[in-house]
């Protein structure tokens, strides 16, 4: 794979086209029609109601028609109100388009006798005297699900059989009035209570439960915080979840969300997203930058600072960048524009933001203009990028060598960007809690800086290089994700691999028993060969398979994994929403 296409695992897109022929497997055919009047009243409306059994068959609307009028010269005056002007016997006929099995329309014959009786006079009326409902209670299974209920009137041939419908809760289920029958539509899990009224008042009631199946979250991206997580649905559309202390899930709360919650609306569409210690930064298709969550050190970039400065929903930075990257780090930012230059933001302390200088700053900040760049990654309190002629470049903090410019120690810091291996070629670069890991244009893993928990994968955990070293002779990388003391990777075959410490799991082997877990190289994590993205956190870690389905697992106390617990996975969990 080249250069541009790793790259692209940024920004990738996963479409899932189904496309069926034939019936519909989900066609409920009406097996009849029940509660059809059999007498009326001369010369007095009468209304045509039927029940169509079952409740929930697919097509539910009934046009009616006289097939015989016979002596009592019977039509249909309105759409389903029979009227007839002398006594005799008058055959209708029910017709449900398209509501038999193979499509076919259903038919059912009735008769009704008409009779002069005592409401022959025309000024005189038949009051209702009850209503039924078909269904007491009625379980819809899904959204959108729909049940047609039909009131039963009577007498039958009652004068004024028009009733009203009315939902206990629209959030949860919605009314209708279709034909005098009402047309129940779930919006949400829950129970309401769907009544009908008669017009002097008789009531009927149903309770209606929806219940709504989890569905599996289809992502595109993904990205793993301290304890909090972000992903960009397959649609667009962005989801949070996990630690919520300083507002970094964005959904105008501090409380923590154990299972995805949607930020913005549907309407609202992301391209790319980072999530860092206690901070969010994201990017959407109009390419303008938003950014919540702390803002200790101004590493939201939006000209303010500190304890009180922090954002609990997305915030649109107001400045005229049109922006293509961002990362995340502990306290600090990072971010290419369109025009491929870089800007950093936030903290400062260990020279992260490459600025030549220790002194923070709250607005993005340019870093070396005469270069374009195609990747960046901010880790704990350091800063790596590649530009767009495949060097690597690293600044900041260098207490472990994670710099890999031959130097460690607090007096090693970097204030500037600093190239180092140039004949590498680099594609991707990813900086952890003092550590590196970077695969170079030969497909090869790379590691420096700090080994502790072995999460370099050299297979020690004594040595902290100072300079790139590599991971394996043959072995072919597709991407790597840097954590705090865990590392997680893909290879061109699709597997996936984890190394480091597995103190709660976050290697996915299914071993959690302290340091005699932790691994010291590669271990590939079951057998798939077909994940596509991953991302470490702090002690888990998160990823999507080509299928675009979202896996977790590792710590979870926050509910960064996403299931709904706070529950520590020790293998792979399905993400659902």
């Amino acid at each position: 794979m080249n250069k541009n296409g790793r790259l692209c695992l940024f920004f990738a897109a996963l479409l899932v086209i189904m496309a069926g022929c034939g019936p519909d497997p989900f066609f409920i055919p009406v097996t009849s029609i029940e509660g059809v009047p059999t007498t009326g009243t001369t010369k007095q409306p009468l209304i045509l109601t039927g029940r169509v059994k079952p409740g929930f068959a697919s097509k539910t609307t009934i046009v009616w028609t006289v097939t015989n009028p016979g002596n009592a010269k019977a039509s249909i005056v309105e759409r389903n109100t029979l009227h007839a002007n002398t006594d005799g016997t008058v055959h209708i006929q029910a017709r449900i388009a398209g509501g038999a099995a193979g499509g076919k329309d259903y038919i059912e014959d009735f008769r009704i006798e008409f009779s002069e009786g005592s409401g022959s006079d025309p000024g005189s009326t038949i009051p209702v005297t009850g209503v039924s409902l078909d269904y007491f209670s009625y379980t819809l299974s899904s959204v959108g699900k729909t049940i047609t209920l039909t009131p039963t009137i009577t007498p039958p041939n009652a004068t004024n059989r028009n009733v009203t419908w009315e939902s206990s809760d629209n959030a949860v289920a919605t009314v209708d009035t279709v034909d005098n029958n009402g047309k129940v539509t779930a919006k949400a899990a829950g129970i309401a209570r769907i009544t009908v009224t008669t017009v002097n008042g008789f009531t009927a009631t149903c309770e209606v439960t929806v219940t709504v199946m989890p569905l599996p979250f289809m992502a595109k991206a993904v990205t793993a915080g301290s304890n909090h997580t972000v992903a960009i649905d397959a649609d667009g559309s962005l989801w949070a979840w996990g630690s919520n202390s300083n507002g970094q899930v964005g959904n105008k709360s501090t409380a923590d969300c154990k299972s995805p919650v949607q930020i913005g609306t549907a309407a609202d569409k992301w391209k790319q997203v980072s999530a860092g210690d206690n901070h969010t930064v994201a990017i959407d298709t109009n390419n303008k930058r938003w950014v919540w969550g702390s803002n200790s050190n101004g590493q939201l970039g939006n000209g303010s600072s500190g304890a009180n400065a922090e954002k609990n929903e997305p915030s649109q930075i107001g400045d005229n960048k049109n922006w293509k990257l961002v990362s995340a780090g502990k306290d600090h930012t990072v971010a290419i524009d369109t025009d491929n230059k870089l800007l950093t933001w936030g903290a400062n302390g260990s020279g992260q933001l490459g600025n030549n200088s220790n002194t923070g700053s709250n607005s993005p900040v340019p870093i070396r203009n005469d270069k374009n760049w195609v990747q960046v990654s901010a880790g704990n309190n350091h800063t790596v990028a590649i530009d767009t002629n495949a060097k690597l470049w690293t600044w900041g903090s260098n207490s472990n060598g994670q710099l890999g410019n031959g130097n460690s120690g607090a007096n090693e810091d970097s204030k500037i960007p600093v190239s180092i291996e140039a004949d590498k070629n680099w594609v991707w670069v990813s900086a952890g809690n003092n550590y590196t890991v970077a695969i170079d244009g030969s497909d090869r893993l790379w590691a420096w800086g700090s080994n502790s928990s072995g999460k370099l994968g050299l297979g020690n955990i004594t040595a902290d290089p100072e300079k790139p070293t590599l991971i394996g002779d043959t072995d072919k990388w597709l991407q790597v994700s840097a954590g705090n003391n865990h590392t997680v990777g893909i290879k061109t075959d699709g597997s996936l691999w984890a190394w480091g410490s597995n103190s709660s799991g976050q290697l996915g082997n299914n071993n959690s028993s302290g340091t005699t877990s932790q691994l010291n190289v590669p271990t590939q994590i079951g057998t798939d060969k077909n994940w596509a993205q991953v991302s470490a956190g702090n002690n888990y870690t998160i990823a999507i398979k080509t299928d675009g389905t979202l896996w977790a697992w590792g710590a979870n106390n926050n509910g960064q994994l996403g299931d709904g617990t706070t529950s520590q996975r020790n293998t792979p969990t399905q993400v659902m929403r």
